[in-house]
């Protein structure tokens, strides 16, 4: 099973060196561009729709991606003091 999708990605093989080409593109020039994203997208929606974990428990697999790609949120002041109460 995979704790994350960031776990599921690298199983799946070079789907993280797409990401970062799909991530590199910021403007879409073109209709051919924009459907070649779009077939890459849905692709990939495809591979998470068919992950048995994410089937399984769709909100517990994103939860888990979230917590593994997102950094932990910054301590605030008092933080500590409202946690021992």
């Amino acid at each position: 099973m995979f704790p994350s999708l960031a776990d599921m990605a690298v199983s799946l093989g070079n789907l993280g060196e797409q990401n970062d080409l799909a991530m590199k593109i910021k403007t879409v020039k073109s209709l051919k561009d924009r459907e070649r994203i779009m077939a890459d997208e849905r692709e990939r929606m495809q591979m998470v729709f068919s992950n048995s974990v994410f089937q399984s428990d769709p909100l517990k697999a994103i939860i888990g991606h979230l917590e593994a790609t997102l950094p932990p949120p910054p301590n605030r002041p008092g933080d500590d003091q409202r946690m021992r109460t």
